[in-house]
C-alpha cells in the first residue's frame, strides 16, 4: 500500500481519523457501561463493533499511504470480516451438532 504516491491530505487524515476512531471507542464503552437504557447499551456496543472494524484498517496503515491506499485497506478489512462472519454462520450449525 505505500507504494502508491502519497497525496498531502492523506497523512493527516489518518492522523485525525485514528485520534476520532479512539475518542469514539472510548465512548462507546462509557455507552455500554451505563445502566439506564437499554437503547442507550446497543448503540455503545454497534458503535463499538464499528470502531473497531475501522481500527483495523486504519491502526494498520502507514502515515504515508495515499487515499487509494486506504480505500483499498477498507475493502480488505471488509472483505476478510465479512469471510469470516459468513465462514461463523455456516460453521454454527456443524459445531452444535458435535457438541451433543
Amino acid at each position: 500500500m505505500s507504494r502508491d504516491k502519497p497525496t498531502p491530505g492523506a497523512p493527516r487524515f489518518i492522523r485525525n481519523t485514528r485520534t476520532v476512531l479512539a475518542v469514539l471507542l472510548l465512548a462507546s464503552l462509557v455507552l455500554i457501561a451505563q445502566r439506564a437504557s437499554q437503547f442507550v447499551y446497543t448503540i455503545g456496543v454497534l458503535l463499538t463493533i464499528v470502531t473497531v472494524l475501522l481500527g483495523f484498517t486504519f491502526n494498520n496503515l502507514p502515515e504515508e499511504t495515499s487515499f487509494a491506499g486506504i480505500v483499498k485497506g477498507l475493502i480488505i478489512t471488509w472483505i476478510i470480516t465479512g469471510g469470516v462472519v459468513g465462514i461463523s454462520i455456516v460453521s454454527a450449525p456443524l459445531l452444535t451438532t458435535l457438541g451433543r
